[in-house]
């Protein structure tokens, strides 16, 4: 029979075993909610706000679906839906670098909202 030794086996305890996680309040849950939109559009926080404040300006619909609303028609994000790039942060540096002709116009910059005619 062989006996196992308790030399090489690490003492676990019971905190090392559990973390406690916390119930997230509402604000966390909104600020988490935040930062995921922010990092997937690649927008910094003083863009966010004036984006937000053109989604409330107007009082119809709801502010949260026109803040969606007007970050996916910027160009960089439009470029990206139409498959013209892989990834939006590619589709920025496409835009950027002056790769896309809007109206016949090379454009330099991201922020261009493109509508339907």
């Amino acid at each position: 029979m062989e006996k196992s030794s308790s030399r090489g086996a690490e003492k676990t305890t019971k905190t090392t075993q559990q973390k406690r996680t916390r119930k997230l309040s509402e604000y966390g849950k909104q600020l988490a909610e935040k930062q995921k939109v922010k990092q997937m559009y690649g927008v910094r926080e003083k863009q966010f706000k004036r984006f937000f404040k053109l989604a409330t300006q107007k009082r119809e619909g709801v502010p949260g679906e026109k803040l969606l609303s007007l970050l996916e028609r910027r160009l960089d994000n439009t470029v990206f839906r139409l498959k013209l790039s892989e990834t939006r942060p590619q589709a920025r540096q496409v835009v950027v670098h002056g790769h896309i002709y809007v109206n016949g116009k090379k454009v330099h910059f991201s922020v261009l909202f493109c509508t339907r005619r």
